[in-house]
This record gives structure tokens, sequence and C-alpha cells, in this order.
């Protein structure tokens, strides 16, 4: 007489370990271990700091350069605010009425 344990065929062993895998994977981005996901979100966090200034005070004015610089690969494609265009889009960005 033969024992026989629990025997689960390789392809659910497979799918087993992609579902490990990826679910490492998507603790590892919300907890901000992943560094290009970290990044990102460090200049999201920045730039919404920067913007809180910015809409306090009605959206009136220009924004700051520290507001240009933080919305420099987020809402714009440079770190500054030299037409009033890109005024515009970082306002935007922020929440202001265009």
């Amino acid at each position: 007489m033969k024992r026989k344990g629990v025997s689960l065929p390789i392809d659910m062993l497979v799918i087993l370990a992609i579902a490990v895998i990826i679910l490492i994977a998507v603790v590892a981005v919300f907890m901000g271990v992943w560094n290009p996901f970290a990044t990102n979100q460090q200049a999201r966090a920045n730039f919404n700091k920067e913007c809180q200034v910015l809409v306090n005070t009605g959206c009136a004015g220009n924004p700051s350069t520290a507001l240009c610089a933080a919305a420099n690969g987020l809402v714009l494609n440079k770190a500054t605010c030299d037409t009033d265009a890109d005024r515009l889009a970082v306002k935007k960005g922020c929440g202001c009425p265009g």
C-alpha cells in the first residue's frame, strides 16, 4: 500500500508562483520601495505642497519659482515658467480655474 501525498499539477504551481511575485510587487509599489514609483510620488508630493501655497492665495498672481521647479516633469517639461502658457499650465495643474 502506497501512501500518496497532496499532488498539485505543475501548472498550478507556476500560477501560484506568479501570483506571489505579483503580490510582492504590488506591496513594494505601495510601500514606496520600488524606486521609479517612489521618485514620482515624491515629485507629486512636492508639487502638491507648492500648489497649496498658490491655492491658499486664491490662485492670484504668478506661480512661484519653487512651484515652477516642482512642476517640471509633471505639468511642464522644464523647470521655469517663462511664458504665459507655462504659468497657465501650472495654475491649471494646481486646480485653479483657467
